[in-house]
């Protein structure tokens, strides 16, 4: 236990003789004398060391390209000043790093790899998963500043560990530096999908800078970016076919830059197969099957929608009704929908025509709430719905046959009504009173 201010304890001889010259203080009292004590004692600011005494100095040495030869003349002098001010309870750690990390003991030979990078914020995760618990630590990262990635997950690592990091800059020069500062493609696409590969220039000032964009090492565009205010962005459209992935990479090409090792970058997209799509259309050559098809994606054609079941969405992406009546389609397959939708992701998507949306009876369904449009019908369209009824004579006089005819009565007038029946709509109602 340590103090931060013993000097409190000179009070205590000063009470001793305050309560032997003047008794009616009682201070000699027990429960007095305990009290002065403690608040004493809290005056002092006791510390207690819930770790060892010693410190663990880690030690991050940027040795990439664009610090390599600054390092190598400094850091011998950087040990050397460390080595002398530590104490016989601290210890002190080396950690190499370019494009990887490597934990170096004093004397051994340096080994790293991709010497073209600058991860700074992979060495700082592989420097926290070194510590040793019950060690008080912190990190020195000798470095120029220039990193090749963004630190990422290291920082709140680093942060929640309670680890101070502190930093000496070195190998600082004057030259103008430009860098990819950022680089963003989809991680991956369907066959013949466009996207967009986009990256950003950063730099000091205002600049035209060449740069050059390849797919799988061969030439996928080029050109010349404007940077103003310290900052260009570039965007290309491309489109990829087959299957597999590709390998996407950017490089600038100023003429002069200080640190030619951050001037490119690149990511991996991939191409994958396309998910199932549910059609259900109304009609057998849809002009659908061929849109989507051309995607690259699966499409389960269905054109007589009572047979759909909840299971024919396993392992689909998309449902498609394609100008179909509700009243053609189960009710369990309208009701997974809206579970294929809210809970699974999946997508829904209702095309147009007179057995579509309201008119076609989806209404107050399940999947009325899932879709961006009223379903709800209004006067006018309700005009054309028909509430027929049909009273039929049952009377004898209808079983009489009808003049030249072999006919009855009652056989003309079921014809009449099944011919009116025929003509009414999904939206019609009818009724027969015999």
């Amino acid at each position: 236990m340590s103090f931060g201010a013993p000097e409190w304890f000179f009070l205590l001889p000063a009470l001793v003789v305050a309560g032997w010259r003047w008794r009616g203080l009682r201070l000699h009292e027990p429960l007095r004398a305990l009290s002065l004590l403690v608040l004493v004692l809290a005056l002092a600011n006791p510390r207690l060391r819930l770790t060892s005494a010693g410190l663990d100095l880690w030690v991050l040495a940027d040795r990439s390209d664009s610090n390599a030869a600054a390092m190598n003349t400094q850091a011998n002098e950087f040990t050397s000043i460390l080595e002398r001010s530590k104490s016989s309870d601290d210890r002190l750690f080396f950690i190499d790093y370019a494009g990887s990390a490597v934990r170096r003991d004093r004397g051994d030979p340096i080994y790293y790899d991709g010497s073209h990078e600058t991860r700074t914020g992979a060495a700082l995760e592989f420097t926290l998963s070194q510590l040793a618990p019950g060690r008080a630590a912190r990190v020195l990262a000798l470095t120029d500043g220039y990193a090749t990635a963004p630190l990422g997950a290291a920082a709140e690592k680093l942060l929640r560990s309670g680890v101070a990091l502190d930093y000496r800059f070195i190998g600082e020069t004057t030259a103008a530096d430009w860098r990819v500062a950022g680089f963003i493609v989809p991680p991956r696409v369907l066959p013949g999908e466009a996207f967009m590969v986009e990256f950003a220039i950063a730099g000091q000032g205002d600049g035209e800078i060449p740069w050059e964009a390849m797919r799988n090492g061969q030439p996928a565009g080029g050109g010349i970016a404007s940077v103003r205010g310290g900052m260009g962005h570039v965007r290309l459209a491309d489109r990829l076919s087959g299957s597999g992935a590709a390998k996407y990479e950017v490089r600038l090409k100023p003429k002069i830059d200080a640190h030619p090792e951050n001037n490119q970058a690149g990511a991996w997209v991939e191409i994958t197969g396309g998910p199932r799509v549910v059609l259900v259309t109304n009609y057998r050559d849809d002009p659908l099957i061929g849109l989507l098809g051309g995607q690259g994606l699966t499409v389960d054609v269905v054109t007589d929608p009572m047979t759909l079941s909840a299971a024919r969405l396993t392992g689909a992406r998309l449902v498609v009704l394609n100008n179909i009546p509700a009243s053609r389609v189960s009710r369990e397959f309208i009701g997974a929908i809206d579970f294929f939708v809210r809970e699974q992701g999946g997508g829904f998507l209702m095309a147009g025509g007179e057995n579509s949306f309201g008119s076609g009876g989806y209404f107050a369904s399940a999947v009325d709430e899932l879709l961006p449009v009223s379903m709800e019908l209004k006067k006018e369209q309700r005009k054309l719905a028909t509430a027929m009824a049909i009273v039929m004579d049952r009377s004898g006089s209808m079983a009489m046959t009808v003049p030249g005819t072999k006919l009855a009565k009652m056989d003309l007038a079921d014809e009449g009504a099944a011919r009116a029946l025929d003509l009414l709509g999904d939206m019609d109602m009818v009724t027969i009173i015999p």
